[in-house]
């Protein structure tokens, strides 16, 4: 188990009723990352208030400063005091990794809002620029229309000129569980236009929460349908179960008893 696991499985556990942060934290401490300490101190300061002072202080040890940005705009979220001095590191950062830890600050508070988007605004986009670049000014241009819908559609366009599918499928994900109503459509427009039918349906999947699926017109669950099943078999199990409301609605309970007594079948006969 490397160490990033490590971190999130004790992050997991702060969570559990009745947790034991005494015992996590003496766990956290033998880890020697203070990184993964600030990040649990954190989590437990969303739980309890009072370990705010101790997450603080192992936020101020990081010596990563992009990391340190992230988990200090975490706390912030918790605990406004802290605000101040998350602007002040998201301000320090060069580069567009600094519109990145603004825009995620701009959800907490607006104020750093139009500095983070002249600064992605200003992101060189020249010919042969790496798809990470590309992906991220989409992203930070979404977390920023989450403040602002004023500027969805910048993101939806930054979206579709993403050339590294998988970051392109990252981010549509991002503005699918954000997007404002009237602009879910040309979300749907975008997945569309993704060359591999299994790509597609791996976006499509995250859409479907998004779809009117207790009146579902039955010619859309055809096409919806028979672009899913190109799904893994897993997959498609889960995307079923998303598909409930529109299963009951086409075909009552009968037809959701049927779907799982053919799953049954199938994984039978093909283990």
């Amino acid at each position: 188990m490397n160490q990033d696991e490590r971190r999130w499985n004790l992050i997991s556990l702060v969570y559990v009723e009745d947790a034991n942060f005494s015992q996590i934290l003496e766990v956290a401490q033998l880890i020697h990352d203070e990184d993964s300490l600030a990040w649990i101190l954190v989590a437990m300061s969303r739980i309890d208030p009072n370990y705010s002072p101790q997450a603080i202080q192992a936020i101020r040890s990081v010596q990563n400063l992009i990391d340190k940005a992230r988990v200090l705009g975490c706390l912030a979220a918790i605990d406004s005091s802290y605000f101040s001095e998350a602007l002040e590191t998201a301000q320090s950062i060069q580069g567009f990794r600094r519109a990145r830890a603004l825009s995620d600050l701009a959800s907490i508070n607006n104020i750093c809002f139009e500095e983070a988007l002249n600064i992605a605004q200003s992101m060189q986009k020249t010919e042969g620029a790496k798809s990470i670049d590309e992906e991220e000014y989409a992203s930070v241009l979404g977390s920023l229309a989450i403040v602002n819908n004023d500027i969805f559609q910048l993101a939806l366009e930054a979206t579709r000129e993403i050339r590294f599918i998988p970051g392109r499928i990252r981010v549509i994900n991002q503005l699918i569980n954000n997007s404002p109503d009237n602009y879910v459509n040309h979300l749907h427009d975008i997945i569309a236009e993704i060359p591999s039918i299994s790509d597609r349906s791996q976006a499509f999947s995250s859409y479907l929460p998004r779809l009117p699926l207790a009146n579902l017109p039955y010619p859309d669950w055809q096409s919806h349908l028979h672009l899913l099943a190109h799904r893994k078999r897993a997959d498609l199990m889960g995307d079923l179960a998303t598909l409930y409301p529109a299963i009951l609605h086409l075909g009552g309970e009968g037809a959701m008893r049927g779907i799982v007594d053919e799953m049954k079948r199938v994984c039978e006969q093909w283990p």
